[in-house]
């Protein structure tokens, strides 16, 4: 995480207040540990996180990546998707649970069938880039 943190931290002023961010399973954890870690001085447009896990270690070890509490994501992002799937065999489903806890207002997009979202096309993405 603390390698990741220095390069991002170095992206985050030259991000627009219409961005959207996008993170996909250790992806999405570190968005969420680092803007709940470092709050930007503007809110973002969106923030959308796929099969992102929590606190889970029945996988491998998040080290660093750990969250507790993420509530304050919401005053960060002007809207906020989170995406995970039931089959997924990486992150438990019930890792959404713990976001879902967490951020309340947050649009939630549950499926059955798309695994850890390691697919090539994702269509159901592309409508919430609109």
């Amino acid at each position: 995480y603390d390698e990741w943190a220095l390069y991002f931290s170095k992206i985050v002023p030259f991000l627009r207040p219409d961005a959207t961010l996008i993170g996909h399973s250790l992806g999405g954890i570190f968005l969420a540990k680092y803007f709940t870690d470092n709050p930007p001085d503007k809110p973002f447009a969106k923030l959308i996180l796929i099969a992102a896990p929590y606190d889970d270690e029945t996988g491998e070890s998040l080290k660093g990546f750990k969250l507790t509490d993420v509530s304050a994501l919401a005053e960060m992002f002007g809207r906020i998707h989170l995406l995970h799937s039931t089959d997924d065999p990486v992150v438990p489903f019930t890792e959404r649970d713990k976001y879902v806890h967490d951020l309340p207002s947050a649009t939630v997009h549950d499926f059955d069938d798309k695994q850890h979202f390691n697919e090539p096309t994702f269509d159901e993405l592309l409508t919430l880039l609109d």
